[in-house]
């Protein structure tokens, strides 16, 4: 399951950087949304709304300067995957702004 939890975020990580890019050159992609957080999320048990944690998590994700290095690419989401391993179980308010401080 942490593999394939990571290679959702890792594909998420792409889908944000291009759709970001897009929006850059006038472009929307907002009718083509593959809800990759949600699902992440979802599989993982955790709610994306309380205490801002799923802001965080598209701050994490947009944090990669080069989508074409996957080494870059597949260490950042397997930070950010701990980063959501550590809210299980936890108080999500507590960790969110500690790792918001990051």
């Amino acid at each position: 399951m942490e593999k394939i939890l990571i290679g959702l975020i890792e594909d998420n990580i792409r889908y944000e950087h291009l759709s970001s890019s897009l929006l850059r050159l006038g472009i929307s992609a907002e009718h083509y949304h593959l809800n990759l957080a949600d699902r992440i999320f979802e599989l993982m048990r955790l709610e994306a709304q309380p205490n801002g944690v799923f802001e965080v998590y598209l701050a994490l994700i947009g944090s990669v300067g080069d989508v074409k290095d996957s080494g870059k690419v597949e260490m950042l989401a397997r930070q950010v995957y701990g980063f959501l391993r550590g809210l299980q179980g936890t108080t999500v308010a507590s960790e969110a702004k500690c790792i918001s401080k990051v």
